[in-house]
Parts: C-alpha cells; sequence; structure tokens
C-alpha cells in the first residue's frame, strides 16, 4: 500500500429506516404533544462520512497501518453508539485483511492474540478508495474505542 484513507459508508443503499415503535404518551388522561413525546434514541441510521488526509507524496512504501477510532463522550451530543461498516483504503493492494482490537492498537504491536481479523479481501492497485466492508461490524457506545490494523501482503518491489 502506498497509502490509506479511512471512511464510513456513504452510499444511499446502506440507509435503513426504521419505524418508530413509541407508545403515544398521556398525562392525566391527555396526549402529550410530540415535542414533549421525543424517542430517546433515533428510529435510523445516522450515516457520517469520515476523510482521513494522508498526502500521497509517492516517497515511502509501507505494507500496514495501525491506528484508533473512539467514540467520544461529547456533552449534549446524543448518541447510543457508533458502527463502523465499511474501511476505504488505496494504493498498492493486493491480499488486504483489516484486524480489530478492543480499545487501541497501543502495546499490542507483537500480540497477534489480541486482534481478530474483520475483514480479508484481494484487491488490484487502485488510485481512488476502495471500500472494504467489515465482516463483522465494529459497534463503541460513548468512551469505547478500538485499535485497528490494515495490513497487505503485497511484496514490495524495489
Amino acid at each position: 500500500m502506498s497509502e490509506s484513507e479511512v471512511a464510513s459508508p456513504t452510499s444511499p443503499s446502506s440507509y435503513i429506516d426504521v419505524a418508530l415503535t413509541e407508545e403515544p404518551q398521556y398525562y392525566q388522561g391527555i396526549l402529550l404533544p410530540a415535542v414533549l413525546n421525543r424517542p430517546r434514541a433515533a428510529a435510523c441510521l445516522v450515516h457520517e462520512h469520515v476523510t482521513v488526509d494522508t498526502r500521497d507524496h509517492e516517497d515511502h512504501t509501507f505494507c500496514g497501518v495501525m491506528f484508533d477510532v473512539k467514540c467520544n463522550e461529547q456533552p449534549g451530543v446524543p448518541k447510543d453508539y457508533i458502527e463502523l461498516q465499511e474501511v476505504g483504503v488505496r494504493g498498492d493492494l493486493g491480499d488486504i485483511s483489516i484486524y480489530c482490537t478492543p480499545e487501541s492498537f497501543e502495546g499490542k504491536h507483537d500480540q497477534p492474540e489480541e486482534w481478530e481479523r474483520i475483514y480479508h479481501g484481494r484487491h488490484a492497485p487502485a488510485r481512488e478508495l476502495v471500500m472494504m466492508k467489515l465482516e463483522t461490524p465494529i459497534r463503541l457506545a460513548p468512551g469505547q474505542g478500538a485499535g485497528l490494523y490494515v495490513h497487505s501482503e503485497l511484496q514490495v518491489r524495489i
């Protein structure tokens, strides 16, 4: 791989609408208006696209990248969890594996038993992002994190 970028799904076909199952709420026999009877969680998946800028000056070669993702606990932003369903990668790809470990990759570089493979596939070289759908999506509650390792088994040509 000559460069990596990370992204979440953005295709319209990935949106899932869920019908509200909340029962109408009454106070002393009077139906409460919607503003006082709001569901605690969204009734649909909310998608956001995130791209990490990794400028390519074509002056390096590497076979993998490790990074952490975390669901922050920002006050005033209600969320039950975030879910990472895809990772986008570009470069000289080959056989790509993506691994996940709880909380962080820090201190786990040489501990294969701490990692779970959540994606494997063969890909041709690509200058544009190739989206890799994870076999097991990563779901993080507020305050939780995960370490990711994107690895190519492609032999480096010197």
